[in-house]
């Protein structure tokens, strides 16, 4: 795609609290993913980046991908699909053995649709917002929490996961959270 004065390149903003009373490292993260369209968070790129930084900041990572359906929210707790993917997920963080799950949950987006002879002919995102919280295992308490709105740019195809795992790993860093990141990454 060729883009000249119209793009723009992906920016995040986040926003972040810190427990000031967790002073443990993460070594093994469970990421648990609650999306409801293939968004970045289940794209290759995103986890594929996310789990090289966090490698080269000495952590484990594992993932597991929570499908979130838009009426999720309604069904009723004894839902037998909602409960096997709950029972999946569960079970993948138990078996993975992480001292720290880090829960990204999609919170919204806004698509802007180009409309050409009356028909959607291009439909992309302008914002995606995420809530992420760590939690710590061990005493069972969120350690960390942050609100995350992607502002994928203009004239991108494909939403940018390399970006928002940096970012993430770089305000997992700069928080205090992840302590053995080499510098710039």
């Amino acid at each position: 795609m060729l883009c000249l004065a119209a793009c723009s390149p992906p920016s995040t903003e986040i926003a972040s609290n810190r427990d000031s009373n967790y002073s443990r490292e993460p070594k093994r993260l469970a990421v648990v993913e609650n999306v409801r369209d293939p968004l970045v968070l289940q794209s290759k790129s995103f986890q594929d980046a996310f789990q090289q930084k966090i490698k080269n900041c000495g952590i484990v990572g594992g993932y597991v991908v929570r499908p979130v359906e838009e009426f999720d929210a309604a069904r009723p707790p004894h839902d037998d699909v909602r409960q096997d993917i709950d029972a999946k997920t569960n079970d993948f963080v138990r078996s993975f053995n992480p001292d720290t799950v880090l829960t990204i949950t999609e919170a919204g987006f806004r698509r802007k649709a180009e409309m050409a002879n009356g028909h959607v002919a291009f439909s992309s995102y302008e914002k995606i917002e995420y809530n992420l919280a760590l939690t710590d295992t061990q005493t069972r308490k969120v350690v960390w929490k942050s609100h995350i709105v992607l502002n994928p740019g203009v004239g991108t195809e494909d939403v940018p996961g390399t970006q928002l795992a940096t970012d993430i790993v770089a305000r997992l860093t700069k928080d205090g959270i992840f302590r053995s990141c080499p510098a710039g990454r």
